[in-house]
Order: C-alpha cells, then sequence, then structure tokens
C-alpha cells in the first residue's frame, strides 16, 4: 500500500496526513493539530497523540468502530523519530527476565487506596520499549518511591515509605488502553490518556508490612538497581533473584493468592492450562502444577495405581507407605517431564506416577535418568540400575 507523504517545510514541525479505510482525509501541518483534529472527528474523549505517532513511525494501523486508519509523515520525519526512538531503548532498555518493576507514584494514584478497597485486579502502565515483553503468567512487584503528597491529599493517612507493597501476577499482554480504575487517580484525566497497559492481579498486598527498600539486605548477585534507586520509567525488568529473595521475606510460594478459572478435573481443561501459562515463569508453573494435583485427576491416579509407591513396587520393595487418617495409604504424584519446561503433556495423567516421598526427593535431585517414554511405558536408570513402569491409561 502507498500511501502519500507530506513533505515537511522546517525541522520543527512534523505534518501529518489522515487515510481513513485508504482513503485521505485530511492534512495537519503537526502532529498535535492531527491529534485534536481526530479527537473531535470521532467524539473521543481523549487526545489520540501516541496512537498517531505509532502510526508515522512504525507504520501500525489502527482500528476503531470497524474502520481502519493510517497516518504518514514526511519519510525523513519518520525515520529521524525511528531512529531517536531505538537510540532511546539501546541506551535505556534491559533484557526481560520475566519478572518486572512497576513503579508506583502515589500523588498520581493512590495504591493504597486501591489495596484496602479489596479489588484484586488492574491494568498498570508499562514502558513503551517494553511493550512485546509482557506474557501471560509473569510475575511482578509494585514499587513506590517518596510518597510527595501533600497533607491536604493524604486527608489523615499514613505517608508510605519507599518499599513494596504488592506482588501482582501479569495477566495478558500490552495493548493500548485506557486505566480502568478512574476513580484512584488524582487527576481522572490522566486515566484516560491511551497507553500500553497490562492487566494485573494482586496475588499477595503488602500495604501494612511493606518490604521496605532501606531495610532490603541483598548480595550483589541479587541487587537490582532499578529496584532500589528508582527509574524514570513505568515499568523495568526485575532481576530473578532479587524477586525470589522477595518472595521468600512475604511467606514464598505458597502465599501467594493465585487463581485459576479452568478445571482441574478434566483433560481439556488441563490442556487449557498448559497452553495458557507455556510462557509462565517457573514460580506460576509449580503453582500451576499443584492446582493439578489437588484436582480429582491427580486423586483418581493414585486410587488405580492402589496408593502405590511405583518406584519401590519395581524394585521389587514395599510398595506402600504409612495409613493416613481416612485409611487410604500416603503417597505423592510425580510429573515426569518437569512442569518447569510445561510442554504438551506435562500435567496430564500420562505424564504421572506414584511415589514416595523418598524416591520423589530422588527423581528431583538424584542420580535419574529417564530413558524411555513411550505410550505405554516409563524407563528409569536409578543409581545405574534399569527400571520399567508401565502407564496407567
Amino acid at each position: 500500500m502507498n500511501l502519500r507523504k507530506p513533505v515537511a517545510v522546517n525541522k520543527r514541525d512534523k505534518p501529518v496526513i489522515i487515510f481513513k479505510n485508504d482513503v485521505e482525509v485530511e492534512e495537519f501541518p503537526t502532529i498535535q493539530n492531527a491529534a485534536k483534529w481526530l479527537k473531535d472527528y470521532l467524539g473521543l474523549d481523549y487526545i489520540p497523540f501516541n496512537i498517531i505517532m505509532a502510526g508515522i513511525i512504525q507504520k501500525e494501523q489502527w482500528e476503531h468502530n470497524d474502520d481502519i486508519f493510517h497516518f504518514t509523515t514526511d519519510e525523513k520525519v519518520r525515520l529521524d523519530k525511528l531512529n531517536a526512538v531505538n537510540n532511546k531503548e539501546n541506551s535505556v532498555k534491559t533484557k526481560p527476565t520475566g519478572y518486572w518493576t512497576f513503579f508506583c507514584n502515589p500523588k498520581k494514584w493512590h495504591i493504597d487506596d486501591f489495596i484496602l478497597s479489596g479489588e484484586t485486579e488492574d491494568t498498570f502502565a508499562i514502558s513503551e520499549y517494553h511493550k512485546n515483553d509482557f506474557k501471560q503468567g509473569q510475575l511482578g512487584v509494585i514499587r513506590v518511591g517518596y510518597d510527595k503528597r501533600t497533607k491536604k491529599q493524604l486527608a489523615g493517612k499514613k505517608r508510605m515509605d519507599r518499599g513494596i507493597y504488592a506482588v501482582v501476577e501479569i495477566l495478558n499482554e500490552a495493548k493500548l488502553m485506557k486505566s480502568t480504575k478512574k476513580s484512584y487517580w488524582e487527576d481522572e484525566g490522566d486515566a484516560d490518556k491511551i497507553r500500553y497497559r497490562v492487566k494485573v492481579r494482586y496475588i499477595k498486598r503488602l500495604l501494612r508490612t511493606p518490604i521496605l527498600l532501606d531495610n532490603l539486605s541483598l548480595s550483589s548477585q541479587m541487587y537490582d538497581k532499578y529496584l532500589i534507586k528508582g527509574q524514570e520509567a513505568s515499568s523495568m525488568p526485575l532481576n530473578p533473584l532479587t524477586f525470589k529473595k522477595i518472595l521468600d521475606t512475604v511467606g514464598g510460594l505458597d502465599s501467594l493468592e493465585m487463581e485459576f478459572n479452568e478445571s482441574n478435573d478434566n483433560i481439556e481443561s488441563i490442556e487449557e492450562l498448559e497452553m495458557k501459562y507455556h510462557n509462565s515463569v517457573p514460580e506460576v508453573k509449580e503453582r500451576v502444577s499443584k492446582y493439578i494435583e489437588r484436582g480429582s485427576i491427580a486423586q483418581e491416579y493414585k486410587r488405580r495405581t492402589g496408593f502405590k509407591c511405583q518406584v519401590c513396587e519395581a524394585l521389587n520393595l514395599n510398595p506402600y507407605s504409612f495409613k493416613k487418617t481416612n485409611g487410604e495409604y500416603y503417597v505423592e504424584t510425580h510429573h515426569v517431564i518437569p512442569v518447569s519446561e510445561l510442554q504438551a503433556g506435562s500435567l496430564s495423567a500420562n505424564n504421572l506416577i506414584t511415589v514416595c516421598a523418598n524416591h520423589h526427593r530422588q527423581l528431583h535431585y538424584g542420580n535419574v535418568e529417564l530413558n524411555e517414554n513411550t505410550d505405554y511405558k516409563f524407563v528409569f536408570r536409578i543409581d545405574n540400575r534399569v527400571i520399567e513402569i508401565l502407564k496407567i491409561v
């Protein structure tokens, strides 16, 4: 598609032509003029400046009410803008880790009120140069810097100290959108700004017990300068070792209030979980695994193996552990394909064996190799001894 481009008449102004469904609509001397016109033309309650910028720099189309808009500018202007963006990204972009620090200014957005409300989901603005790096199943922390609210703004509330006030789960990829929680903004107009945002779920609230940054003891390997010193950005990648330290400080993985909408009682739902959380960080994958193990599929598998340790049985040892109060023998389920890899089928019953606590630890940490994995059996080498375990299908 070859759309006409305007010609810049000076170095200051960036001309724009707006196209609707490939038909030229209007030409403007500046981006600001084009954005204000488009706001009035479409009856928007915001100025679509960022949308036009994405259109002229990245050549991104914009869909609105079944219409497709394109935006063009002088090619030299576009290349200059693109180089400026790339130079900025190259100078500040940190490699994504799957973990994020979200920077929150309570003077602009009242995070304390949000946490006290009991609401669990919100959208959070992100740094545009990381817009392609956010994936469902990643984790992050909400960081508050110096609380510069006036006494009037505080309205009797305690000023927040520099620290971490929540752990959040990323629920989707970044999208251009407004904020979904308008009432928590000091200036509600900020909520209407179209920015790249991700949907997050608060899975650990720390308003009453924040992790104060001045008290957070980190080794040189754990140190994350953006978390500790701050950054003029909405979000930055977080050192995974720093996140692990934070997680241990707040009570570990099991303390996170994670939710799964899919059932854990049928194969179809488990396959959905595998696909949904394929790009998740290890902590989320582990919680998915535990969720599956609490479901009826894992419990049914234990009943079908007679609550035996299948490794003990293959080694001609007593396959039974102690009896529980309900009369069933204690046994654990083990995923042969590590759940951390979350390959297709890794969460299904076809990937399970039942084991005693001792062999469960050995399978994770001992001298064990999986030599064969067919539709009907697993073949392991355990301490240089080959054993075969038939699958219960």
